[in-house]
């Protein structure tokens, strides 16, 4: 029998894919250097390269501007979810690219759905997280960021051998793979309590923390928190103009 924290870990270990998927894309834009990438899409000069090291940071900054609308909007998981389905579709694109503005295009389209899924992330996990762990939790998405940099590397490394294109598209075929394993497991990962209440499914909510918590007592209180955290954040109102008033 699995116990509730291991429960938690699980959740966020598979969640936090989504990092995985950003450090595998930081470690693999080697390829570029490799003889393989040049007789097939040319030789990229140092500004060319580093445009397109850049796109996917244009991309992502403006897709998490909006992440906390869709995340609002769909779900945290679904936000985790569609985030994915965009980063899949992106590197689909990426390894079967034939020309360099294909592969631009690509890595905006990733740049996206990476933008979307790893801004929801942390929210999820804080949401489903209890208070005695949630720093820990946290931090998953971090590590499987840094994890995903250093597999990138290999991957670039191991079929470097190849003697085709293949040597070059191995890595965003993974990308892919990782992909699909984060989508599949997020259409079963547990809906956020706290979006729960926000949308007044308080029983769905409930049934949510006994699920992820186990003891009944401790849920209705937590339930009594969300709640009142809610009511209290209603009665604020802030905007962007406040930050800069004195």
């Amino acid at each position: 029998m699995v116990s509730e924290t291991t429960k938690i870990y699980l959740i966020a270990f598979h969640t936090s894919l989504a990092g995985m998927l950003w450090g595998l894309d930081t470690g693999t834009y080697s390829f570029s250097d490799m003889d393989q990438f040049t007789s097939s899409i040319g030789h990229l000069s140092s500004s060319v390269l580093g445009i397109y090291v850049a796109c996917i940071l244009l991309s992502a900054s403006l897709s998490s501007l909006c992440s906390g609308y869709v995340a609002d909007l769909l779900s945290r998981k679904y936000g985790i979810l569609t985030g994915g389905v965009v980063v899949l579709l992106g590197t689909i694109i990426s390894a079967s690219a034939t020309t360099l503005p294909a592969l631009v295009c690509a890595r905006l389209i990733t740049g996206i759905g990476q933008g979307q899924s790893i801004s929801v992330v942390t929210i999820y996990l804080c949401e489903i997280s209890p208070h005695e762990i949630r720093g820990t939790v946290a931090t998953m998405l971090q590590l499987l960021i840094v994890i995903g940099i250093a597999m990138g590397y290999f991957i670039s490394y191991g079929p470097s051998q190849i003697d085709s294109s293949l040597a070059w598209r191995i890595p965003f075929i993974f990308q892919a793979s990782m992909a699909v394993i984060l989508i599949s497991g997020m259409a079963f990962m547990p809906y956020s309590p706290r979006w729960l209440v926000q949308r007044g499914r308080i029983d769905e909510a409930r049934a949510v923390l006994q699920r992820l918590r186990g003891n009944s007592g401790l849920v209705e209180e937590e339930l009594r928190l969300i709640q009142g955290s809610l009511e209290e954040q209603s009665r604020e109102h802030a905007s962007y103009r406040e930050i800069f008033q004195k």
